[in-house]
């Protein structure tokens, strides 16, 4: 609720946007009576960490329209997660009051309901190819780098990289292959040695193109060591490195998590046994 918001402990510019969000959806679903009349308190829950590049602005907004769109039509929402073009573009408008001017791609990839492979069309991204269940199920890890990402120096800098040196085109054409190789491998469901080299090979271009940092770097490496591959997620220079393996590797991963623990790095293990869903229950008086 707003009261809830303006007590979070973080900066302004977030409150702020939090807000301006809550309202977007409100008068989009045009439930501005309804939430005045009635006694409707929304309280938000989330374990994705702010500001670190992991989409939770998207997450965020895709939860808060799907609630107004229940609240708005009541039982008659068969599937909370499903928007059509109107909800979708203003889901990305009201992204854009968390970033300026954002893609697109984290709310789109989320409304999906799948893992997905993109591709852009017609300055639209769309999905070339989708895992609608993972089979068999596998793991995400996230490991914190304890620095913050730097979306805007790292476009900057891969920009002026792109314009004055050769190989920098070539690495991300190659970046570009490797993802459609993964993407690849997980549909197979084969996260074995050739998937984890892939991981590693993607970094190291990432780190050709100095979106990296010296953490990550020491995360990836850390990794390697053990024969696992880890890259860089999110908006670059800081933020999160993460690694994907299956449930056999599950007592080796706990291993080199309690380690990384220790060294400072939080760890954040995500099971992926399904995708999103909404399940909810109406209560009137």
């Amino acid at each position: 609720n707003v009261d809830e918001i303006n007590n979070l402990s973080t900066d302004n510019k977030i409150k702020d946007c939090f807000l301006k969000v809550y309202r977007h959806a409100i008068n989009f679903y045009n439930i501005q009576k309804l939430v005045t009349e009635f006694d409707i308190d929304i309280s938000l829950e989330s374990e994705a960490p702010i500001g670190m590049g992991l989409g939770s602005s998207a997450a965020f907004i895709l939860s808060l329209f799907s609630l107004c769109k229940i609240l708005k039509y009541r039982s008659d929402v068969e599937n909370p997660l499903s928007f059509n073009q109107d909800e979708t573009n203003e889901m990305k408008l009201a992204e854009n009051i968390f970033h300026g001017k954002s893609s697109g791609i984290d709310i789109i990839s989320i409304a999906s309901g799948c893992l997905g492979f993109y591709e852009k069309c017609n300055g639209e991204w769309k999905i070339k190819e989708s895992i609608k269940e993972p089979n068999p199920p596998f793991y995400l890890l996230l490991i914190n780098s304890n620095k913050s990402k730097n979306t805007i120096e790292s476009l900057k800098d891969v920009l002026e990289k792109v314009t004055n040196e050769s190989m920098a085109m070539k690495s991300i054409e190659d970046i570009s292959d490797i993802t459609t190789e993964i993407f690849s491998c997980m549909s197979q469901g084969n996260l074995k040695t050739r998937f984890h080299k892939l991981l590693k090979k993607n970094h190291s271009h990432l780190k050709e193109l100095s979106v990296s940092c010296e953490s990550i770097d020491d995360i990836v490496d850390y990794f390697d060591n053990k024969e696992f591959g880890c890259k860089l997620t999110g908006g670059g220079r800081g933020g999160f490195a993460i690694t994907i393996f299956s449930k056999e590797e599950h007592s080796r991963i706990s291993e080199i998590v309690s380690n990384l623990n220790q060294k400072g790095y939080k760890c954040t293990e995500i099971l992926l046994d399904s995708f999103p869903q909404i399940l909810y229950t109406l209560e009137y008086p």
